[in-house]
């Protein structure tokens, strides 16, 4: 008995009009989903997927050492690199528990719910972590924190939004 030969991988080809078949289709997504995609997409899809969820989650970062950063040069001039960290370390913890809870990693430039999750997450958890550790919890930085924080965190995920309307509308006009 002879041993069968490995079989040639399955191509999606055009036909001679240039017409893709069902069964070409069906391969391709198939293929899409093996490389990182969804049912659908390219097969770079994945890879897309991951830099807008690495982009999406260094703006978020940005947003609160930004935050530290202003707030530290206010209230305290050119403090330690010490005191800096000190600061920015609980609200660097929470937004990574935003990000998991929230599973923000799925759609993280959606306002709703993953901006609101990353928002809430970060100033509550932010300052309760403040707090264990025997920091600062006043009224006016919570008030502070709320507002830019809110600013930040939602404002760029907002700007996707806005962005990607207009992009939609230049589109059909």
């Amino acid at each position: 008995m002879r041993p069968e030969a490995p079989q040639a991988p399955e191509v999606a080809r055009p036909d001679a009009r240039g017409a893709v078949s069902r069964d070409a289709e069906r391969i391709g997504k198939r293929c899409a989903v093996r490389n990182g995609g969804s049912r659908g997409s390219p097969p770079w899809a994945g890879y897309a997927g991951v830099m807008r969820t690495g982009v999406a989650g260094l703006l978020d970062v940005c947003c609160v050492v930004v935050f530290v950063a202003i707030g530290r040069a206010t209230h305290e001039g050119a403090a330690s690199l010490t005191g800096y960290l000190g600061t920015v370390w609980p609200f660097l913890v929470a937004l990574g528990a935003g990000w998991v809870l929230g599973r923000v990693w799925r759609r993280p430039e959606v306002l709703v719910p993953s901006g609101v999750v990353v928002w809430v997450t970060t100033l509550v958890g932010g300052m309760g972590l403040r707090a264990l550790a025997g920091d600062g919890t006043a009224l006016p930085f919570v008030v502070v924190a709320t507002g830019f924080l809110a600013l930040t965190l939602l404002g760029w995920r907002a700007g996707v939004r806005v962005a990607g309307t207009r992009k939609g509308l230049s589109r059909q006009g």
